[in-house]
């Protein structure tokens, strides 16, 4: 026997810690590495295939990203189907097994840190696959025919192309994709863009434990404010009157329930550290996972009279990326001949980030406030009951019954009840931060989908932004904040949200739900909702923030937003004009800008507080003082001040608020980065209660809580990567690695994962690098660009297109991480319509044939 195959014997056998019996692990290991999953990318092949009505090519340029020409929807979409499932067809199965809340029947019972068992526990109870049959039932015939379309090709290439390792090596037999499929990926990502609820309910844990240890309500509102306004806004001024003034943040029958219950089960003051923070990315997707920016800058600005668009959406990074690029042509097809180029998202038929050549468009996640929370009341003497106007309701109850995959191949079963009110889901059946004792909340939400298929084919179809708004206003699946271009030289903000019309309550703080005084009375439609053509500035972006100034509309639509720091940057640098470099090249740089304007707007504080430490008695705090204080901002990799700013971040969020809340919810705080309004409310504003312990007879000062903990972080930088300071480098501190599902699987992670990477950005840049606060002292990025687009409509050969690795989906393929030296670069595959170049050029042609 050769060394290499005792090698892959040796890895096979490991790696049956994953996949069952070692003995059959190593054969189909082994048989993997003799006979890989390689599919031809280059010269011309063709495919015979069932269900086609005629043949369609698929032209594959050097990096294998699909161009796609077909002469009717159906082939186009089946043509779509059938290259993604070629490519990522693994990564199709674990999104619908996650959405449907199945994964442990895909990867069995190894889940040692819980949290694909959280993730299927909530897929389920959320109810996303009602969701999934919701919006299919909604749809016109001709769209569902389209989905199917896309499910066929996605079928008939698992019947055609070889099987993916994972599946190899897991002994598995991928499910026929169906239309569901897609509509549980739709649902996964609608859901992962409602960040409210989220904070809703973290609000009511914080001020549950307020009142549990004697603390007051406003006290506990200063802390952390029921709504923010975080400018800079795209839309709308303050108004002289706040029209929000009348209603109070916590309502007057929930504030009188909360002093009941806190009487019942008062508690000390304490100051327990955070419980651990997961670092799977796979965590993100129950805890609300997607931010993004876009831009758009007008034909003044660019001098061409053509707009640019710039796109690029923040999710969980795995590898294969969450993003897939494509180009798609549609000939003398129903509706209207149209071609498209740009970003999809896997298991989506869709390209929400591109071009048509006249018209440019992207989303961000508007975070606008679609969710609430409710907190009900309970009737004591009659079990499995709650009030409402004064009636006993009974909860409403379905059973989840889960099958775990054993070695065997057979499946235990688990089982959980899962109860409802009027309202929605009940929280805690699912949530197990959330104590025995803790009152009963449910999650409401709106299950209405609009015309997602349907608008995007309008959106193809758009000649200019006004166009594309119309085609938007139908694209209610998903939130977002859509920034459009058009080659006459306009821009378009719109929003895709159909709002809740909340007239009692702000909807940041959970509502009594037994009243019926807070239930939504109506919804607004996108087309009531602000937008803008042709601002004055000359160019528009959204950055998950408020586009809209909060108290400038009728309603509340976005109280919380995120922090401004991406926006004010993206503002900052397009407001100072075109410096005449090439558009493309201006919009790569500002898509890898590093600088974070948190620092900026925390650094007069902190220096001030790191003054008397310039000249510390300990050698190693004093120079860690001088660094930090003399940092610009900017997180390059080789960035200590990045590294301290960080550590001191999370040390000061500890001191500051383990006092202030339980410590499941202090990690849950840590591990959220939707929260960052919050955090920095407390380390801008040195009168925020939160720096005083109120554990002590005295008022600690913020000048005290930083200093000290600025010491604690120099601690543990020390401890763990040594005493020179400039050893604390982002890149070591905040590490960058894309991983593969397997990728933990230390034999495998060579093979499988691409890393350490250059770690540019930190999480509040434009150049996103989102890291979880694990521990104190470690930041691994987990969330960031799953795609770019970077689109200049005088210039489309020019312009821009990558992933953070490849196309492909298999570890065996060239094109697995053929773009990330380019995503580095800020490159990427260019943008040219037109199939000319392709039919002469391409590197491989894939001929799609009906099967004889």
């Amino acid at each position: 026997m050769s060394k290499r195959a005792v090698l892959w014997l040796a890895l096979a056998g490991v790696l049956g810690i994953l996949v069952g019996g070692c003995g059959s692990a190593a054969v189909r290991y082994v048989n993997y590495r003799v006979s890989p999953d390689r599919v031809a990318t280059e010269g011309e092949v063709r495919v015979p295939v069932q269900g086609l009505p005629g043949p369609v090519k698929i032209y594959l340029d050097p990096y294998a990203i699909p161009h796609i020409q077909a002469g009717d929807e159906y082939s186009l979409y089946y043509a779509f189907g059938y290259i993604q499932g070629r490519d990522r067809r693994f990564q199709l199965e674990t999104l619908k097994m996650a959405a449907a809340g199945r994964l442990r029947e895909l990867i069995g019972d190894r889940d040692e840190s819980g949290v694909m068992t959280r993730l299927e526990i909530l897929s389920r109870m959320i109810g996303l696959y009602k969701d999934a049959a919701a919006l299919l039932a909604d749809i016109s015939p001709q769209d569902r025919r389209l989905l199917q379309a896309y499910a066929d090709g996605i079928n008939e290439a698992a019947r055609r192309e070889p099987l993916p390792m994972e599946f190899r090596l897991l002994d598995y037999e991928p499910e026929p994709w169906t239309t569901t499929d897609t509509g549980l990926v739709i649902a996964m990502i609608r859901f992962g863009l409602c960040k409210n609820w989220e904070l809703e309910l973290s609000r009511l844990e914080f001020l549950i434990y307020q009142v549990q240890t004697n603390a007051n309500l406003d006290r506990a509102l200063r802390v952390w404010p029921a709504r923010y306004d975080l400018g800079p806004h795209l839309i709308g001024e303050k108004p002289a009157q706040d029209p929000f003034a009348g209603i109070p943040p916590v309502a007057p029958e929930l504030q009188e329930f909360l002093a009941d219950y806190a009487k019942q089960y008062p508690l000390k003051v304490t100051a327990n550290p955070p419980a651990p923070v997961s670092e799977s990315p796979w965590e993100g997707w129950g805890r609300g996972f997607s931010c993004s920016n876009n831009w758009a800058v007008d034909g003044v600005w660019t001098g061409t009279g053509k707009a640019a668009f710039c796109g690029d959406p923040h999710m969980p990074h795995f590898l294969p990326s969450l993003g897939y690029l494509a180009h798609l042509k549609c000939d003398n097809c129903e509706a209207g001949s149209y071609e498209v180029i740009g970003g999809a998202f896997v298991g989506l038929p869709a390209i929400a980030f591109g071009t048509n050549g006249h018209t440019a468009w992207g989303p961000t996640s508007n975070w606008a406030d679609v969710t609430d929370v409710y907190v009900e009341k309970l009737v004591p003497d009659k079990p499995g009951h709650y009030y409402y106007q004064g009636q006993a309701m009974p909860f409403e109850t379905r059973e989840e019954v889960f099958k775990i995959r054993l070695k065997n191949g057979q499946f235990r079963e688990e089982r959980h009840q899962v109860r409802t009110t009027r309202h929605g889901v009940v929280i805690n059946d699912f949530m197990d931060r959330l104590p025995p004792e803790f009152p009963i909340v449910v999650l409401r939400r709106d299950n209405e989908w609009g015309k997602p298929i349907s608008a995007l084919r309008n959106l193809y179809l758009s000649r200019n932004v006004t166009e594309a708004r119309t085609a938007l206003l139908d694209f209610t699946a998903m939130i977002g904040h859509w920034s459009l271009a058009d080659d006459g030289g306009n821009l378009l903000y719109v929003g895709s949200v159909r709002l809740p019309k909340r007239t009692r309550h702000l909807g940041t703080i959970p509502v009594p739900g037994w009243t019926g005084t807070y239930e939504w009375e109506s919804f607004y439609s996108p087309a009531e909702l602000p937008w803008i053509l042709n601002p004055p500035q000359h160019f528009l972006g959204t950055a998950n923030n408020q586009v809209i100034q909060p108290e400038s509309f009728a309603a509340p639509i976005a109280l919380d937003g995120d922090v401004p720091q991406r926006i004010g940057r993206i503002w900052q640098v397009l407001g100072a004009g075109n410096d005449g470099r090439p558009i493309v090249e201006q919009m790569a740089d500002l898509q890898r800008d590093d600088m974070d304007l948190g620092w900026l707007q925390v650094k007069p504080l902190y220096t001030q507080a790191l003054q008397p430490l310039l000249k510390d008695a300990d050698p190693v705090v004093a120079k860690a003082a001088k660094a930090l204080s003399a940092w610009d901002g900017h997180a390059g990799p080789n960035e200590a001040g990045s590294s301290l700013f960080q550590t001191l971040n999370a040390f000061i969020l500890e001191n500051t608020l383990a006092d202030e809340m339980r410590p499941e919810s202090l990690s849950f705080i840590l591990g959220f980065f939707n929260a960052e309004p919050f955090v920095f409310n407390i380390f801008a504003d040195p009168e925020n209660p939160a720096w005083d312990d109120r554990r002590t007879e005295r008022r600690e000062t913020a000048a005290e809580v930083i200093a000290a903990s600025f010491r604690d972080a120099v601690k543990a930088l020390v401890e763990n990567y040594g005493e020179e300071v400039d050893d604390w480098k982002w890149t070591t501190v905040a590490p960058f690695v894309l991983k593969h599902n397997f990728g933990d699987q230390k034999v495998l992670a060579g093979y499988l994962n691409r890393g350490p990477l250059p770690t540019d950005g930190t999480g509040n840049g434009v150049n996103k690098h989102q890291f979880m606060r694990s521990e104190m002292w470690r930041f691994p990025i987990k969330y960031g660009p799953v795609l770019r687009v970077n689109a200049d409509l005088n210039d489309l050969a020019a312009s821009r297109m990558c992933l953070p690795g490849g196309q492909s989906g298999r570890p065996s393929s060239n094109h697995y991480d053929d773009l990330l030296p380019l995503w580095f670069k800020g490159q990427g595959a260019s943008m040219k319509l037109g199939f000319a170049d392709w039919e002469k050029n391409a590197t491989g042609v894939l001929i799609l044939e009906p099967e004889k």
